[in-house]
């Protein structure tokens, strides 16, 4: 109530979820810096960084109240997603479509905390659960310490370290199961308190540093990384198998990310920030997160139609669009064609959440 906006993290908001559409459909034939920046383990870790920037303070002195915000924001909204999605890929099956499992106690309660991608329609919602994990293990700790008054710098390096070990937990094969939940909680955590660590300490000496030094350093230390390992990092956070470069380069690689990013959201918010378009895509990325593999898939059945009643598209493959949910037909091979599955997977969500909020608001105007 009454807090001011921040049209920064608006253009933040947008730039994460654009990018996290673009990863899942083969980088969307768009690539803006993504061979220096790769979107893998950095789009989600925006989010995160995010969340932990915008933590309060004074949570601590209503964490039950804080508890519930975050389960009904979280957990709610999801529980209702995966009914919706269990129950569409129990009927796609029938359809012939082996895409995702069906709707079961396990898949509904107990999949969505180990590994996220049980319906596989709603896969891109994985993230939520350990990204709440954050969140109350945040608030709880800052609890049990608040008579202490221990410092950010604290938190940050206490947080940095359990990154540290999650990671080596993954190298070491600990990265299935209910442990697959856990390093994926633990690798989120250094960005996390990152987060409120900027926006309480770092902030106010970050932005007065030249953004020439500024995007200077970043690029020279991203240079020296592509020099010693022969490649610029890259890793998946959904699975936290390939932390082939050792437990801190993904954190490394992450922060440098946050850094560069969120310094061209600052730069660009006094021209954009306040952007129609920017305003609405970033105030819809939860379902956009939740329902663009069903943005792709209405592009796909589109096509899938097209090479059945017409001549046109005749190479689709209907083996693949019933098996594999990252097959994406490119008419006439054009990668360039990727964009209308990018398009697809922000506005569909978007007109989604546009019903959803009609429907709900008949319903109250009723009662």
């Amino acid at each position: 109530m009454g807090r001011k906006t921040d049209y920064r993290f608006k253009i933040l908001y947008c730039l994460a979820i654009i990018m996290v559409v673009l990863g899942h459909c083969q980088g969307g034939s768009i690539h803006v810096l993504d061979n220096w920046f790769p979107l893998s383990g950095l789009h989600i870790m925006l989010f995160v960084f995010a969340s932990g920037y915008f933590y309060q303070t004074d949570s601590v002195d209503h964490v039950g109240k804080y508890l519930l915000k975050k389960i009904r924001k979280f957990i709610v909204p999801l529980f209702f997603y995966n009914i919706f999605y269990g129950l569409f890929a129990s009927f796609m099956y029938s359809r012939g479509f082996y895409l995702g499992s069906k709707l079961t106690m396990k898949t509904l309660f107990i999949e969505p905390i180990i590994n996220g991608h049980q319906f596989a329609y709603n896969m891109g919602a994985w993230f939520l659960i350990p990204l709440l994990m954050c969140e109350i293990y945040n608030v709880c700790l800052r609890y049990l310490f608040k008579k202490l008054k221990v410092s950010e710098h604290l938190f940050f390096i206490l947080n940095t370290v359990l990154g540290i070990a999650g990671i080596e937990l993954a190298i070491l094969g600990y990265n299935s199961g209910w442990l697959l939940a856990l390093v994926r909680f633990l690798y989120f955590l250094p960005f996390y308190a990152f987060g409120t660590f900027y926006h309480q300490y770092l902030e106010e000496y970050d932005l007065k540093i030249p953004n020439i030094v500024c995007f200077s350093g970043i690029f020279i230390i991203k240079l020296a990384i592509s020099f010693f390992l022969l490649k610029m990092p890259a890793y998946l956070p959904s699975w936290c198998n390939d932390f082939v470069d050792g437990p801190i380069m993904p954190i490394l690689n992450g922060l440098l990310g946050i850094l560069f990013w969120f310094r061209i959201c600052h730069i660009l918010e006094p021209a954009i920030g306040k952007s129609k378009y920017i305003n609405i895509v970033s105030d819809h990325t939860y379902s956009i997160m939740m329902n663009q593999f069903l943005g792709f898939f209405l592009i796909k059945f589109i096509y899938s139609l097209i090479s059945i009643y017409t001549p046109v598209f005749r190479d689709f493959d209907q083996t693949l669009y019933h098996t594999d949910i990252f097959y994406y037909f490119l008419p006439h091979g054009q990668e360039f064609t990727l964009l209308i599955y990018v398009v697809a997977g922000i506005v569909i969500p978007i007109l989604i959440d546009y019903v959803i909020a009609f429907i709900r608001n008949k319903f109250k105007t009723a009662s």
